[in-house]
């Protein structure tokens, strides 16, 4: 009767169903140059060339990245004065005003600072161990001398300061020598670690958010009342339409 087969193995097909048409597509076209009683063999297909044992991975083309609107983390930039400061510029009253003015450059490079860590870079630029009731009145009128010319941006109540104008583009992380607990981190920067956390997982569980923002921070054990704070900022991203809720997980708005 003249006719041909053309068997396909259903390991072929399931493997590679393109592979397995081709070769009765070139079964077809023999059976129709040959005469009817001449066997066909089908050539076998030619194999795909091996891929390499560690392929090199694909990198997006440039201008292709997945544009993200919020930083990641960068390190804690610390005022470095040029050479110890003199102990008496914290020590003694009269030299409030070069006080003064160490203060705004401290807080210009190292801004939002909240009050107990401004202290504490105080005492060790200038050499001094500990901020006795005379050293602490010291830097209290440096303080207001520096806001009240307007060097340094003092918002009442809040416990933090920073430079008039100062626009903050990311969350910062601990350093060797500045490692800060969550009350010591300002909402300003509370709110980029939790936008971009949210960003970069595609949405956080709600309740999950003040563990994940103290490790992004480099806080490894948060206490009870410490995430209060995290959560308050959250809540005022909501309200500000930042972020959304969705069911138990907040979404970029």
């Amino acid at each position: 009767m003249g006719w041909r087969i053309h068997r396909i193995w259903s390991t072929e097909w399931f493997h590679d169903p393109e592979q397995a048409i081709a070769g009765v597509l070139r079964s077809v076209e023999q059976a129709q140059q040959a005469p009817v009683e001449t066997p066909i063999l089908v050539p076998a297909p030619i194999p795909d060339p091996p891929a390499p044992a560690n392929p090199a991975p694909q990198s997006r083309p440039p201008g292709t990245e997945i544009p993200r609107k919020y930083k990641p983390g960068q390190p804690y930039s610390v005022f470095r004065p040029p050479q110890l400061l003199i102990r008496d510029y914290l020590l003694d009253a009269s030299d409030s005003g070069i006080l003064s003015g160490t203060i705004s450059e401290l807080v210009q490079t190292e801004g939002p600072i909240h009050h107990d860590v401004l202290v504490e870079r105080l005492k060790e630029i200038h050499g001094v161990a500990r901020a006795g009731s005379n050293v602490q009145a010291n830097i209290e009128r440096a303080l207001r001398e520096s806001c009240g010319s307007k060097a340094v941006a003092c918002e009442a109540g809040s416990g933090f300061y920073d430079s008039p104008g100062h626009q903050l583009e990311s969350f910062r992380l601990p350093t060797g020598s500045v490692r800060r607990p969550i009350e010591q981190i300002a909402p300003k920067e509370l709110e980029l670690a939790i936008l971009y956390l949210v960003e970069n997982q595609f949405g956080v569980v709600e309740e999950s958010l003040p563990t994940a923002i103290a490790h992004l921070v480099g806080i490894e054990r948060l206490r009870g009342e410490s995430a209060e704070p995290i959560r308050r900022v959250a809540d005022d991203l909501v309200a500000r339409g930042l972020l959304r809720r969705n069911g138990m997980q907040l979404h970029l708005a």
